[in-house]
């Protein structure tokens, strides 16, 4: 799929989805290597100039997942309605910035629901979906639903959504460039400057795109 949407014109590739239990380093001290395929393809997109956005993964772990704990890729970990990093969002060195992912148990906004990201989305749960096509060869796949959904996958296209913003600002942006607005401008939470569990801080869109416009990081 990574390489259909560069041989296809694709800028900015979002990624909401991660393999549990990796980006951990191996031996000679690289990440992702458990999965095959995969580094190549993301240095494919890196090579020609595609920015690829990956979600960090919802175990609450201090290591991002792969595919977005691989160098290239803009790793998004999840925050809740207050800003605050959400209970299931990976964090550790790998991690770049954070997006608002929801938090379904908590009610911050005091509207009544559980404070998810609302989109559009299949209406019923994965596994029954699999076990109803493959069982009595019903097909739910084409039902979808305004749902409120929870994870780094919901904040994963905040982040590559801003990107393409940026990206229709300036087409030349580089990936260090794109990288140094988003981190410059993101709004600082943790400790100071860089930390694992925010990253460089909390996406603030508007900036970053402000930034590009001005031209300055």
């Amino acid at each position: 799929a990574i390489y259909h949407a560069v041989h296809n014109g694709a800028r900015v590739i979002n990624l909401s989805l991660g393999f549990s239990n990796t980006g951990n380093p191996d031996a000679s001290g690289q990440v992702c290597t458990e999965i095959a395929g995969l580094n190549a393809a993301l240095q494919y997109a890196y090579d020609n100039n595609v920015v690829v956005v990956a979600a960090a993964g919802n175990e609450g772990s201090n290591v991002v997942n792969c595919p977005a704990a691989y160098p290239t890729v803009i790793a998004v970990g999840a925050t809740r309605y207050d800003g605050q990093r959400a209970y299931y969002s990976n964090g550790g060195s790998a991690l770049d910035i954070v997006a608002p992912g929801g938090d379904l148990f908590v009610d911050q906004n005091g509207d009544g629901e559980g404070d998810g990201v609302l989109q559009v989305s299949f209406c019923n749960d994965p596994g029954f979906m699999f076990d109803e096509l493959i069982l009595n060869g019903i097909n739910h796949y084409g039902e979808f639903c305004t749902v409120l959904r929870q994870g780094t996958s919901m904040a994963t296209p905040h982040v590559a959504a801003t990107v393409a913003l940026m990206l229709g600002e300036n087409p030349s942006l580089t990936l260090a460039s794109i990288r140094q607005y988003l981190e410059s401008t993101a709004r600082d939470y943790g400790a100071a400057g860089w930390d694992s569990s925010y990253g460089w801080g909390l996406l603030h869109a508007g900036a970053a795109v402000a930034a590009v416009r001005g031209g300055m990081p």
